[in-house]
């Protein structure tokens, strides 16, 4: 009875799903309620983080950053990750969960980034052959 009461000291819940595409970062909803300061809020993330995401705070707020699209690899592509909060007595709460789900990669981000990369393989061929015209190699 003692410890079921203890925990009724904080109680956090945060967002029950975030989907998005592979390397977005999305605001995470937490609601922390608690009869004392809160301390911290820790996460138990080690497949998202090994997987190229992570969580962050910034002031008070909360996101996702989401790994790498696993393709053909149906699962691997959810990831189920707890939090739990603490107060400043050391009290904590009850883990709440959220299941974060890569729906695939950004398609204009990789176009971009090919684009960009041909763009100044370009100017470098064409800074080359301009130099060696001019005598200077290299």
């Amino acid at each position: 009875m003692l410890e079921y009461r203890k925990q009724d000291l904080i109680s956090l819940k945060v967002q029950n799903k975030v989907t998005g595409t592979e390397s977005e970062t999305l605001p995470v909803s937490v609601n922390v309620k608690s009869k004392y300061p809160l301390d911290h809020i820790s996460w138990e993330d080690d497949n998202l983080v090994k997987n190229g995401g992570k969580i962050s705070e910034n002031n008070g707020s909360w996101s996702v950053t989401l790994p790498h699209y696993q393709q053909n690899s149906g699962e691997k592509n959810l990831y189920v990750v707890s939090a739990t909060a603490w107060d400043n007595q050391g009290n904590k709460s009850n883990a709440s969960h959220m299941t974060v789900e890569v729906s695939g990669f950004d398609l204009h981000q990789i176009t971009s980034a090919t684009t960009t990369t041909q763009r100044y393989a370009a100017s470098r061929r064409r800074q080359y052959h301009a130099g060696h015209c001019n005598g200077n190699v290299g």
